[in-house]
């Protein structure tokens, strides 16, 4: 009996001092509540949402090209005789840009420009005697296929040795200079690059769902973010009759309009081009945009307080973006300060400086 009394005394003595411990820690938590000042309300700002004119984009990457551009090689092997050209130059089409050592082809073409000449005054000769019946038919015939080989060495050799003075296929500026002379190069070996930038193009590709919405004459933007924003405008100069049957894409090439300053071919550019006349449209901040992978929203502002509210976006239009649905002109939506926001909540609009 006295045991059990032991028991159920030492039960009531932790009972105790759990509440007592719980009412110290109650007590500590209000007062230092009640001296804390009441948490400020979030600050955000506020735009009111408007249509704009805004026609329908389509944007996609291109590639720069000249209006001719190649790579200049040796149609034969051989060592460098001469350079006539320096880095960077602009030359004329037919302009001899270097030559090969061709001593021994020159010389050839010599002697077979004098054999020609010689098989030329025999024929001439065999052919007035034939028909005075001095001399036989056969050799008329012969001395003329004697001097038809002649011409035939001489115009092969002379290909060979014009092969060795290599020229501009067209008027254009030069590259850098990849050969000296007394380098020995190979056939088919790049010697120097050279481009027609006297009209620039570029190329890019669009899908088949807006193959019927890009034409010839359509205007076309071209921008580049180098040290600065540079750009250019152009029109659509041809479409590819075809599709590729793999991506379902279709060429396009556009002409750039002049000036083409910092433009260079070779390099990639952002190209955008309009669907679509110009027409009133939705758009907001791209910033006062909540991306999440469940959908897009935004927080609207009304009578004090923020609503999250689910919107469909479309195309971007500078650092703007339209809307679809979700919103209408006239309200006003949060563009900074979206972090600390839930719907429902209280704020205060941040005052213009």
């Amino acid at each position: 009996m006295i045991h059990l009394f032991k028991r159920r005394s030492g039960k009531i003595a932790i009972a105790t001092i759990l509440i007592i411990v719980l009412g110290m820690f109650w007590l500590h938590y209000h007062k230092k509540n009640a001296s804390n000042p009441m948490a400020a309300p979030t600050i955000v700002k506020l735009m009111t949402v408007t249509n704009k004119n805004v026609s329908n984009l389509f944007t996609t990457i291109g590639t720069v090209k000249a209006l001719q551009g190649t790579s200049i090689s040796s149609a034969v092997a051989g060592k460098i005789a001469t350079i006539q050209f320096t880095s960077g130059q602009t030359v004329q089409q037919g302009q001899t840009l270097f030559t090969l050592e061709n001593e021994d082809l020159a010389s050839t073409v010599r002697q077979d420009r004098a054999q020609y000449a010689y098989d030329q005054v025999q024929y001439r000769r065999y052919a007035k005697l034939g028909p005075l019946g001095i001399v036989p038919a056969a050799s008329v015939d012969l001395q003329k296929s004697t001097m038809q080989q002649s011409k035939a060495q001489l115009d092969h050799d002379t290909a060979l040795l014009n092969k060795t003075i290599i020229t501009a296929p067209f008027a254009g500026t030069l590259g850098v200079v990849q050969v000296s002379v007394g380098q020995y190069v190979t056939e088919g070996q790049a010697i120097v690059t050279i481009a027609d930038n006297s009209s620039l193009f570029v190329d890019f590709y669009i899908p088949e769902r807006v193959r019927d919405l890009v034409k010839v004459g359509n205007d076309i933007t071209a921008q580049s973010k180098q040290s600065h924003v540079y750009s250019w405008t152009g029109t659509v100069a041809a479409v590819d009759p075809s599709m590729d049957s793999d991506t379902r894409n279709v060429l396009v090439r556009a002409q750039i309009k002049p000036p083409y300053d910092n433009l260079v071919p070779g390099m990639y550019v952002d190209i955008s081009t309009p669907l679509s006349a110009n027409k009133p449209t939705l758009v907001i901040p791209q910033q006062a945009v909540i991306y999440n992978p469940y959908g897009d929203s935004v927080f609207v502002y009304e009578n004090g307080k923020v609503m999250q509210r689910p919107v469909v976006l479309d195309q971007r239009v500078n650092a703007d973006i339209v809307v679809l649905s979700g919103l209408k002109a006239g309200e006003r939506i949060v563009i900074s300060g979206q972090q600390k926001l839930f719907s429902g909540m209280a704020v205060d609009i941040a005052k213009d400086k």
